[in-house]
């Protein structure tokens, strides 16, 4: 006689469950310049408005499609807003190689966003996809119709491989440039899909394992029928 084993059912459900998100996307940081200190933006940090940007650069292995690119950035007050920008890079310590206020034109993706002056990490939603190569995040005001005033905070801690450079923007028809940083514990992070690198998580691989094993164990012991 044929009997509904809801243990096996159960389990079988389960590991079939979390199998099929190992094709789906999961958005995770690739990269990332320094690990978060404390949501704080009373402690000052590296200016960054329509007379300086700030940029990081990071290197791709890989074909990767991110999904978004962030940082801790401090408004002067809630509505000032921002731009973030992909650049390419000929080299690993490259420079952009044209003027900073030509950065629209010669960006791979941008946006807009408003961090609020609470001092958390802020996420920006993007949708590109890259090859191997070089690449820089750059944060900035006066592009885009931004306008905002306020500075990213140095109370963070740098990661093995942190590399940083600015922007002195002069929109008068003056010089502008960019430089080497000479500011440190800046948080600049990029995410990505982790489908286009699937390797799946431990735990979530733990999940599937324990769904199979539901499965077996409800087996166990049973006659044929």
């Amino acid at each position: 006689m044929k009997k509904f084993n809801l243990i096996a059912f159960t389990g079988i459900i389960f590991a079939m469950g979390m199998a099929t998100t190992f094709g789906q996307a999961f958005a995770a940081v690739i990269y990332q310049s320094a690990s978060p200190g404390p949501a704080d933006c009373t402690a000052g940090g590296s200016t960054l408005d329509n007379t300086q940007f700030l940029g990081a650069r990071f290197n791709l292995g890989s074909t990767t499609t991110l999904t978004g690119v962030g940082g801790r950035v401090c408004g002067s007050s809630a509505a000032d807003d921002f731009f973030a920008a992909i650049l390419p890079l000929t080299g690993p310590g490259a420079l952009p190689g044209f003027d900073p206020l030509d950065l629209v034109s010669n960006a791979l993706a941008s946006a807009t966003f408003v961090p609020g002056d609470g001092g958390n990490d802020v996420t920006i939603p993007f949708s590109l996809t890259l090859g191997p190569g070089n690449y820089a995040l750059v944060f900035g005001a006066g592009l885009l119709g931004t306008s905002g005033f306020g500075w990213m905070p140095e109370t963070n801690t740098d990661l093995p491989g942190a590399s940083y450079f600015f922007a002195g923007v002069d929109s008068g028809g003056g010089t502008s440039s960019w430089n080497e940083g000479d500011f440190t514990n800046t948080r600049f992070f990029v995410m990505a899909d982790a489908s286009t690198n699937p390797i799946p998580e431990p735990a979530t691989a733990l999940l599937v394992l324990l769904g199979i094993g539901m499965t077996t164990w409800s087996r166990r012991g049973r006659p044929p029928v």
